[in-house]
C-alpha cells in the first residue's frame, strides 16, 4: 500500500472529508489529486511538477542563505580590525618565491587555516612568527584570519578573528583611564578590551614588541593578562613580532625574572616558533 493511500485511510478514519478525482496537470500529464476536506492540495500540478516546485524552491532558499552568509562574512571582515592595507592581502598574492624559507612558512600557514576549528572549539595550536622588517609576517597573519573567515559558514553566529597590532591594544586600554565619569558608562572598559580579545576564537596579535615603552611593567601586565587568559581557556592566538625569541621572553618579563608570559607561548605553540629569513621584499 502507497504512502499516500496510507494517508488517506487514516483521514478517512479521522472522519474527515477525503475525495479523490483524475486531474490535468498544466504539464498536460493527467493525475489524481486528493482533496482533503474540499481543499485541494496539488495546487494543480502532478506530482512531476510538485517534485521540480519543491526543488526550485529549495535552490532558491540556499541561494538566499548564500548570500546572507556571505554579506554576514564580509560586515565580520570589516568589524575584524584587520587593516585596510592588508583587506585584500591573502594567500594567492603572496610572494612565496623570495629567498629564504617564506615558500616553507607559508605552507605552515595556509595549513593551519585550512584546519582551524570553525564550528567547534577543541584546543588549537598558536603560532609566532618571528622575523626582521618586511618578511610579510602581517600579510601571512591577514592571510590566515582571511583563510578562516572564508572557512566561515554560518555557525557559529560570531566574528571568528579578531586583529589588532599591540600598540593599538595598550593605546586602547590607556586612553580607558581618561574617560570621564560619564564616558565609563557607556564606552568599553579594560576589562571589556581585553575580554573581546581572550574569548574571540582567534586573536591575531602584530607587531609585539615594535616600539619601545618606558612603562614595560604595564605593557608586562597587560600582555600577561591577555596571554593567560587565552591559556586557560584553550583559545589560540597567532602573534607576530621582530624580535628573536630570547629578545621576546625578556620583553614579556619587563627585564624581571617572572617567565610566566613566554612559558605559557611556548606551550601553546607546542614548543615551535617559525621563523621566517630572507629580504625585506619593500626594498
Amino acid at each position: 500500500m502507497s504512502e499516500e493511500r496510507r494517508h488517506t485511510d487514516k483521514l478517512s478514519k479521522l472522519a474527515i472529508k477525503v475525495v479523490q478525482h483524475h486531474q490535468v496537470c498544466k504539464c498536460g500529464v493527467e493525475y489524481v489529486a486528493t482533496l482533503l476536506a474540499g481543499m485541494d492540495f496539488s495546487a494543480g500540478k502532478c506530482p512531476i511538477c510538485r517534485s521540480k516546485h519543491r526543488a526550485e524552491m529549495e535552490a532558491k532558499e540556499k541561494t538566499a542563505q548564500i548570500a546572507a552568509i556571505a554579506a554576514r562574512r564580509r560586515e565580520y571582515r570589516e568589524e575584524s580590525g584587520i587593516p585596510s592595507k592588508f583587506m585584500n592581502s591573502d594567500f594567492s598574492n603572496f610572494d612565496s618565491k623570495c629567498p629564504g624559507n617564506i615558500g616553507k612558512v607559508v605552507k605552515i600557514c595556509w595549513e593551519y587555516a585550512e584546519k582551524f576549528p570553525i564550528a567547534s572549539r577543541p584546543k588549537y595550536s598558536s603560532i609566532l612568527l618571528l622575523g626582521a622588517n618586511g618578511l610579510g609576517k602581517s600579510h601571512l597573519a591577514a592571510a590566515i584570519g582571511h583563510r578562516v573567515l572564508d572557512r566561515w559558514q554560518g555557525d557559529p553566529d560570531r566574528n571568528m578573528i579578531k586583529f589588532i597590532s599591540e600598540p593599538d591594544l595598550l593605546a586602547s586600554i590607556q586612553a580607558t583611564y581618561n574617560f570621564s565619569f560619564e564616558e565609563k558608562k557607556i564606552r568599553p572598559c579594560e576589562d571589556d578590551i581585553l575580554n573581546e580579545c581572550i574569548t574571540v576564537p582567534l586573536l591575531i596579535l602584530d607587531d609585539v614588541g615594535k616600539e619601545q615603552r618606558r612603562d614595560m611593567a604595564f605593557v608586562q601586565r597587560i600582555l600577561f593578562r591577555l596571554i593567560d587568559g587565552r591559556y586557560k581557556t584553550d583559545r589560540p592566538m597567532l602573534l607576530t613580532t621582530n624580535k628573536a625569541a630570547g629578545e621576546l621572553e625578556d620583553y614579556l618579563s619587563a627585564g624581571t625574572e617572572d617567565k610566566a608570559s613566554f612559558s605559557r607561548l611556548l606551550e601553546m605553540c607546542q614548543g615551535k616558533f617559525l621563523k621566517l629569513t630572507g629580504e625585506d621584499y619593500r626594498r
